[in-house]
């Protein structure tokens, strides 16, 4: 149960987010899309169902498991990007992109491709949160060390312990990755009055959206 009034509007925020942002993207028609944009948005709608998975974790205090959901809700929202901003459909199509094609364990190859075809509103988001992200990210999902340093106590007592700020920035940083992704969508849709209503909602409940192109 929430009890901190601060996390309790994030929450709150968050939640109402999505609702709507999913409405809207709910209302867009059928689009003729090619292959790699399909592939792109299958792995953009992952982000999205990892942000409802935050949500739902938060509320029920299971903030460790949470946490370790923005890395993969983050690597989501990175495929997708990446999909949709370095690779062409000729090379994806010429190339037959299959599993072994798609960045796993070399991020920095993958984010530099991103960055180099972003625009500079979406570089500079890049370059000051999702980049640095990464290697916070791998301790709480892979290495381990985040989540057991928050476990165990001088006394010997395992047991974990979160702070306000940490359950603040969760909400955050996920509410940020699924407005990104949803910017992603716009334009692979190409969809700019959607984007528009999008950002409207964005300022309305406090979370960045990234440009419409």
């Amino acid at each position: 149960m929430i009890t901190d009034q601060n996390i309790l509007d994030k929450y709150n925020r968050f939640s109402s987010w999505v609702k709507h942002s999913n409405e809207l993207i709910s209302t867009i028609g059928h689009v003729e899309l090619t292959q790699k944009d399909i592939f792109a948005l299958a792995s953009l709608q992952l982000c999205q169902e990892h942000a409802r998975a935050v949500l739902m974790l938060v509320k029920g205090g299971l903030i460790a498991s949470a946490l370790t959901l923005l890395r993969p809700q983050l690597d989501a929202l990175l495929r997708g990007w990446w999909l949709y901003a370095a690779i062409d459909d000729e090379t994806f199509q010429r190339d037959h992109l299959d599993k072994q094609d798609f960045p796993s364990g070399n991020k920095k190859g993958m984010i530099n491709s991103i960055l180099n075809a972003l625009n500079s509103s979406d570089r500079k988001i890049f370059e000051n949160h999702l980049v640095e992200a990464q290697d916070f990210y791998n301790d709480f999902s892979h290495g381990g060390f985040e989540q057991l340093a928050r476990r165990l106590r001088k006394n010997g007592v395992v047991s974990y312990t979160d702070t306000n700020s940490e359950i603040y920035e969760c909400l955050a940083s996920s509410m940020l990755y699924d407005g990104l992704s949803k910017t992603v969508t716009c334009r692979i849709f190409n969809n700019s009055d959607l984007h528009i209503k999008l950002q409207e909602l964005g300022k309305k409940y406090s979370t960045k959206i990234g440009s419409s192109k």
